[in-house]
Formats: C-alpha cells, sequence, structure tokens
C-alpha cells in the first residue's frame, strides 16, 4: 500500500488517472498502461504504508510462501532494476554526468529512462556553484514575461507598413513552427543521429544532456521545463539574431522576430501545460497523450509539441492506436 498524495500532481498521465483507483488493487490497470521500467521504479520508491498479506489458503500464498506476496511486490515480477552507474541525486548531477564514463549505448539508455525522484518528490541540483544553478532554472511565468518586453521592444522599432508588419509577424510565427520540430528531431535528440557520428566524449555527453537529455531523463523537473531567459537571451544575441537578419532584411525582420517569439513563448506556455496542467480541455488531453507518448515511449518519434502538423508532413506523427507496444511490460501473472 503506496502513499501517493505527494506524487500525484507529478504523475505524467495526471492525478485523476491516480484519483479514480485511490484505495483500489492496481495491478491490473498499471499492467495494462504498459508502464515503462522507470515508471516501476518509482513506483518501488514510494512510501509504504502497510502490505496486505494473502490469506494463507489462497493459492498465491500456497506456491509464493508466507513472504509470496511481499516479495513480490518488491519486485515487480522479477524485474531486473540494477543500472550500471549510480547517481546521487541529492548532489549535483552535471558533475557526476561530466565523470561518468558512459558508452554512448548506455548513456542513450540513461536519458530515455525517465525519472522522477519521490521520498519525497523533489528537482535535481544541477550545479554546486549558486550562480549557474539559478542560471538553469525559470518558473514558467518568467518566459511570458521576459520575451513579452523584448516583442513589445521590437515592435516599437517598426518601419514598415501595417499590412507588411502583419505578414511578416505571421511568416515568423510559421518559421518557428517549423524551427521547432526540427530543433527537437535533429539537435535536441541527437541521440538519434549526429550522436553516433561523434566521439564517445564526456563533453558531447554533458554538451547533449545540458541541452535536452535532461528532459527526458526528468521530464517532470519544474524549473527545468521552459528555457531560462538569460542563456536563452544570450542565445538570441550570439545566433538567432544575427542568424535571422542575415535572410530578412529591413523593414520586415523586426515584425518577424516579434512574431517568431510570440510563439516562441505559445509554445513553452503549451509545453509547461502538457506536463503540469490539470485542467485540461479534450485538445489539450489528446495533446499531453501525445506528449506523454513521445517521452515514455515512442521517443524517436512525436517531435511536435505545441502542435502535430510537420509529425503528419514529416511522417514522425506517433499513431497512439497502431498497437505498438512498450518493451519492458510487466507479464500477467
Amino acid at each position: 500500500m503506496y502513499d501517493v498524495a505527494e506524487y500525484m500532481p507529478d504523475h505524467p498521465g495526471g492525478s485523476d488517472y491516480i484519483e479514480t483507483n485511490l484505495g483500489k488493487n492496481i495491478e491490473e490497470p498499471f499492467e495494462d498502461a504498459e508502464h515503462t521500467k522507470a515508471a516501476k521504479k518509482t513506483l518501488l520508491k514510494l512510501p509504504v504504508v502497510g502490505v496486505m498479506e494473502a490469506d494463507s489458503n489462497s493459492d498465491d500464498a500456497q506456491a509464493e510462501g508466507a513472504a509470496g506476496s511481499k516479495d513480490r511486490v518488491s519486485n515487480l515480477f522479477g524485474e531486473d532494476f540494477n543500472s550500471k552507474h549510480v547517481f546521487d541525486y541529492d548532489k549535483p548531477l552535471l558533475w557526476q554526468i561530466f565523470n561518468t564514463d558512459f558508452a554512448l549505448k548506455d548513456y542513450i539508455e540513461y536519458i530515455n529512462e525517465p525519472k522522477i525522484l519521490t521520498n519525497p518528490v523533489r528537482d535535481i541540483i544541477l550545479f554546486e556553484n549558486t550562480f549557474l544553478e539559478m542560471c538553469s532554472k525559470s518558473y514558467w511565468w518568467m518566459i511570458p514575461m521576459f520575451w513579452g518586453a523584448y516583442s513589445y521592444y521590437q515592435y516599437t522599432l517598426y518601419t514598415a507598413s501595417t499590412a507588411a508588419n502583419i505578414i511578416s509577424i505571421i511568416a515568423g510565427i510559421a518559421f518557428w513552427t517549423l524551427a521547432e520540430y526540427v530543433l527537437h528531431r535533429f539537435l535536441f535528440h541527437g541521440e538519434d543521429n549526429w550522436m553516433h557520428h561523434t566521439p564517445e566524449n564526456k563533453w558531447i555527453f554533458t554538451g547533449h544532456f545540458m541541452i535536452h537529455g535532461i528532459h527526458h531523463a526528468f521530464p517532470s523537473d519544474r524549473l527545468r521545463l521552459v528555457f531560462p531567459p538569460i542563456p536563452g537571451y544570450i542565445l538570441n544575441l550570439l545566433i538567432i539574431h544575427p542568424f535571422n537578419s542575415l535572410f530578412i532584411p529591413d523593414p520586415y525582420f523586426r515584425p518577424f522576430m516579434t512574431g517568431f517569439w510570440i510563439v516562441y513563448v505559445i509554445y513553452h506556455m503549451i509545453h509547461y501545460y502538457l506536463h503540469h496542467g490539470q485542467a485540461l480541455s479534450e485538445y489539450f488531453r489528446d495533446l499531453k497523450v501525445y506528449h506523454m507518448q513521445h517521452h515514455y515511449k515512442f521517443g524517436h518519434i512525436g517531435y511536435g509539441v505545441s502542435s502535430k502538423i510537420w509529425d503528419a508532413v514529416f511522417d514522425t506523427k506517433i499513431d497512439v492506436n497502431s498497437g505498438k507496444k512498450m518493451p519492458d511490460t510487466i507479464t500477467a501473472h
């Protein structure tokens, strides 16, 4: 019997799935959901508040012995939960990642096993340095506050006609939707492409962990779910702004960037809401299921976050009714 009160808000499928099963035997629905090995680890780390022992006359008790029920729960039907690399999550993690002798296969396995720190529920510590740790975090509301102000500043510099400004803003919006897909698929998911053509190097692993590996390894970390404004602005100053200005001349550049940053904010809000929102409409519930499939089942497809448009165009759309099965499912006994 597990105490799930603290964990419920962080359940990837939403707290309502747990709430409807409070006080019930969840063995069958847990299996039917095809939970990953990581989910089974999370379950075993929740606070135990009691143990239900089998009836001494039951078939289970006769087959498993007096301690059968307890052993069966603690082992989850014999699943092997041993990891090659062990980390102390109460200490800064990035230095541990940097000093770990990963093979690419081991690194991919580590980041693609979603982890939620429980008992107590907490977020990871990334840096020992206080300033760097602060810069690596961001509350969701900081994104619209910062980039909204930046977009307004761009607006004050408009010099084109109203029609040209509107067209440029729409172009910026369209460009971000494609950029979201391309960056997510080809840069962030480097473990599926470019990392296979680079040395198995601790600098490569640590760099990739910083840009996206951390999100797949710890998808429920609330303060590292949106890109922090300080490194975001530095990236904009050094790369995004100069790159776009090469191809988009004045006076269309600034309204283009306004559209770009407006939909960038919307993307972050949707992404955060899909991970932590509770009161979801039917549309966002469907989008949440789609994104959770990407995190917990099909990490090599389903790259769209705020929409599925480009997944459909490039044939990487997740078909949740396709009958595909998760690895490491629990076999019913």
